[in-house]
């Protein structure tokens, strides 16, 4: 496990992803920009008039006690957080250690995890009158044996997701297999700029 969480740490940091410790000075975690903050701004009240340009940005839960709070109660499910601020659409990063979990605990630990992915909803920027970016928590579930991978993803992926168009927290479960060094992404929607292919390559080459 340990050489994967290097590779990962290694990879989502070149993409400006930064992880959650104990000790960690929420404000140094990086948020949209003032012109992300401006486009999301023009957008709306070129489209919706003074009430978008009101109503746009992150909401009043977005201050640094509450994004350390998410952020330590994302680590009690998972071996490692990483977060992703800077456009105005919150992106979670969670490694989970499938081997310790059973059927059960797997649905839980889902359910739990997308509860908590809800606070983080006040860091959604909105662009519409009652309308706000997703909250993504992409969840990578890791397995050191292929057979329980296999079992994850065929039987169990699609019951943990947690995706709905009209709900815009989404927890979205992917697989590794350490075993036969494959990665697989959840069925379906959403899209994700993370290919398959791309992050075999960064974990395990």
């Amino acid at each position: 496990m340990e050489p994967f969480l290097e590779k990962f740490v290694a990879f989502f940091k070149s993409r400006e992803f930064q992880f959650y410790t104990s000790d960690i000075d929420p404000t140094d975690v990086k948020r949209a920009s003032l012109f992300a903050r401006l486009l999301v701004s023009g957008f709306s009240s070129a489209s919706f008039g003074v009430i978008g340009l009101l109503t746009s940005g992150e909401g009043k839960n977005s201050t640094n006690d509450q994004l350390k709070s998410c952020l330590a109660e994302f680590s009690k499910y998972g071996e490692l957080v990483g977060i992703y601020l800077k456009y105005g659409q919150p992106v979670i990063l969670l490694v989970v250690n499938g081997d310790e979990l059973n059927d059960e605990e797997f649905l839980g630990r889902y359910i739990l995890i997308h509860q908590t992915a809800t606070k983080m909803r006040g860091f959604s920027f909105r662009i519409v009158p009652g309308g706000k970016l997703p909250v993504r928590c992409l969840v990578f579930t890791v397995f050191s044996k292929h057979n329980k991978a296999l079992h994850f993803k065929d039987d169990l992926a699609s019951k943990c997701k947690k995706f709905n168009l009209f709900n815009k927290v989404w927890a979205l479960p992917w697989t590794v297999d350490l075993e036969r060094k494959r990665v697989s992404k959840y069925g379906g929607l959403p899209l994700t700029e993370f290919k398959e292919e791309m992050l075999e390559r960064a974990f395990f080459d």
